[in-house]
């Protein structure tokens, strides 16, 4: 849509300064989800009033408490303010406090300087920006409000062709690194319960559970990462090893693979009942029936969902009375 240019008020550039949210992520909101219609100059420039400016703020803090982009992309903006007015997240709790707030808009910046460098493929300035971030947030303020957006807008970003495979797997190398180095002062006690991850077979996108591994380091469990693509089979046998109270296995795409639904009852099969099977990853949401089917639990959504089921299990595991899910 060409507007005059004399009410296109804000690049994307201003945007992206004014909501925290990268130029990259507002593009992809625009073209998968019709979040906002900006307008363009004679010279095709992006340009957004200020309703869709705030249309993107609106968004962002929705998504932040737990709603789905997908879900709530085309609400109208009186819509997204009852929303957002009710003070809830999905999940009922009220919204973050001021300082998580702060928090947040911090980590957006963070995200938005990690996704240049990852687009760069400039190493220095990503480790930079992680290694300032640490410092800001902490441990799980990192994982909550920077690592796990960042991972989902890699993945965004791979999935409509705006980076390619070798940003993606240089940006797994970088946070492989410094998760294990973030995780490494955390060492648990050899009484905490112990947490598995891995990616099913065929799912060579590793951000997702690299990041629930340093989770669980962060709440205190014993966590072992196994790495992409591991067969049922060889997920099982590792389980075997040691006593393991749950398994995390992170899906990204697609949606619909047959395998990946094999490979799901087949691990939930192999392994012993009193072990929980996890299942998270943006592509998560394409399994329920199969994930409820086999019992598993369906961890989509923020990183804090998959922190409580964490925390549920342990309690159970404490109290060793047998919750049904």
């Amino acid at each position: 849509m060409r507007m005059n240019e004399s009410i296109l008020l804000h690049p994307i550039k201003v945007v992206a300064l004014k909501t925290g949210l990268s130029p990259h992520l507002i593009r992809v909101w625009e073209r998968r989800y019709g979040a906002v219609t900006p307008g363009r100059t004679s010279s095709q420039r992006r340009m957004y009033s200020d309703e869709e400016i705030e249309r993107l703020k609106l968004l962002q803090a929705l998504t932040e408490g737990g709603h789905s982009i997908g879900n709530i992309a085309t609400l109208t903006i009186e819509e997204l303010r009852s929303l957002l007015a009710n003070g809830e997240n999905v999940g009922g709790s009220a919204f973050v406090d001021g300082q998580r707030a702060e928090r947040r808009i911090s980590g957006r910046q963070f995200v938005g300087r990690c996704v240049e460098a990852i687009s760069k493929l400039d190493q220095p300035a990503l480790e930079a920006a992680l290694q300032q971030v640490a410092v800001a947030l902490g441990q799980q303020g990192v994982l909550v409000h920077v690592i796990a957006p960042l991972a989902e807008e890699v993945g965004n970003l791979w999935m409509d062709g705006t980076i390619g495979v070798a940003h993606e797997h240089f940006a797994s190398a970088i946070l492989r690194t410094f998760l294990g180095n973030m995780s490494r002062p955390y060492a648990p006690s050899e009484s905490a319960p112990h947490f598995v991850a891995a990616t099913p077979t065929g799912q060579l996108h590793e951000l997702g559970a690299m990041l629930i591994t340093a989770a669980a380091v962060s709440l205190g469990w014993q966590a072992t990462y196994l790495g992409a693509s591991i067969s049922a089979p060889e997920i099982a046998s590792a389980v075997k090893q040691r006593p393991v109270r749950a398994v995390g296995v992170s899906i990204v795409y697609p949606l619909d693979d047959p395998g990946v639904t094999a490979e799901l009852k087949q691990l939930k099969n192999l392994l012993p009942s009193e072990v929980a099977l996890l299942v998270g990853g943006r592509a998560a949401a394409g399994y329920q029936s199969v994930i409820a089917e086999i019992g598993a639990i369906s961890c989509g959504g923020p990183l804090t969902n998959f922190m409580e089921e964490l925390r549920a299990l342990e309690k159970i595991g404490n109290d060793r009375t047998p919750v049904a899910r």
